[in-house]
């Protein structure tokens, strides 16, 4: 199938930076940090350097308050497997109990389709995991993506190592940012394990209508598949051969 090239949606790495390039103008850039420095030397440097501190807290808190659900979430290094920014998962022991609420007080559940083993990598597996609470619905289903319960014969095809730059959901297009890893995908059968769980997982999620995949701030291609527009499950299924089975609903343990 042929896909025509749609107007490409600006990734949340670019809007982070623009952020973060305004912010610098409005404080004043580097003419107040050194004003700041003069002036924290000639008072004995303490309460100046403190008021200066609590003065980025309070601007840090101000942005963060006005930032939205998926809106630019991220860019910057996502957390390396096993450091203390990503969670340690406990195995689990069956497709309906799949836990990754870590504790929380408040959870909530996302549906993400893995290709599934036991179905000899022909089917679409989707499963609920129970997750802590998030207003970013998009980054927690990817996140689970990257991570799938391979214990359970649940598997994605993302290279290892790939890894969440950026979010962001524009007119029902989740734009979604990984780490240039993801490229490093091969074979048509894993290409379009790669579309397709990511497709199916986050069009499950209320307002998302079509994703488009990002590498490193710029249209994925996967193994010769330039990934130049929105596709939609309607897309996905119009070029793939993938068995969709049903939901498997999370009943606890």
């Amino acid at each position: 199938m042929q896909l025509q090239a749609e107007a490409e949606p600006e990734p949340a790495v670019g809007q982070a930076a623009e952020g973060a390039a305004d912010r610098a103008a409005q404080a004043g850039g580097d003419r107040l940090v050194e004003v700041d420095e003069e002036q924290a030397a000639e008072a004995g440097g303490e309460q100046v350097a403190d008021a200066a501190a609590d003065q980025a807290a309070e601007a840090d808190a101000a942005d963060a308050a006005a930032a939205g659900p998926d809106a630019g979430v991220g860019p910057g290094p996502a957390p390396e497997p096993g450091s203390a920014g990503e969670p340690v998962y406990a195995p689990a022991t069956s497709r309906s109990a799949i836990d990754r609420s870590v504790g929380a007080a408040e959870t909530m559940r996302v549906t993400v389709y893995y290709v599934d083993f036991d179905a000899h990598m022909e089917a679409l597996q989707p499963v609920q995991i129970l997750v802590p609470f998030s207003v970013t619905p998009i980054k927690v289903s990817v996140e689970q993506l990257l991570r799938p319960p391979e214990e359970l014969g649940l598997f994605s095809e993302f290279p290892p190592g790939t890894t969440a730059r950026g979010f962001n959901l524009v007119d029902g297009v989740a734009v979604v940012d990984l780490s240039a890893t993801v490229e490093g995908v091969r074979g048509e059968t894993a290409v379009n394990a790669v579309v397709a769980t990511l497709v199916y997982t986050l069009t499950e999620i209320p307002g998302v209508e079509a994703v488009q995949l990002w590498a490193d701030g710029k249209p994925a291609v996967l193994d010769g598949f330039t990934w130049s527009s929105p596709l939609t499950r309607a897309d996905v299924a119009a070029w793939q051969a993938f068995r969709v089975e049903p939901v498997i609903e999370y009943s606890g343990g």
